[in-house]
């Protein structure tokens, strides 16, 4: 994406003369265009940062449900095998 206000500079540093002026107007347009370049990709990296330790919370929540719902799945099983052996008594040899 490009910086609308880079851009404006960077047309109005070649409209200017060929003179010394247009080299030093030029090189002050580009150190701006740079700062404000640097800005943007240290708050880009800063959202990314802030991004990654979120997922990482995420994640260990998604494994702490994962666990949590493995244990009560056992638990629902064990219950239905005990609920099925009760109301089936298995038949007496004699």
């Amino acid at each position: 994406e490009r910086d609308p206000e880079c851009f404006q500079a960077q047309i109005r540093d070649r409209s200017m003369g060929e003179d010394g002026r247009k080299m030093s107007s030029h090189r002050i347009g580009k150190k701006s265009c740079v700062a404000r370049n640097l800005n943007k990709i240290e708050d880009v990296h800063s959202r990314l940062q802030s991004n990654q330790e979120a997922i990482g919370m995420l994640n260990q929540q998604l494994y702490t449900l994962c666990r949590e719902h493995r244990r009560l799945h056992q638990l629902y099983d064990r219950a239905q095998t005990t609920r099925a052996t009760s109301t089936h008594p298995p038949p007496l040899l004699s």
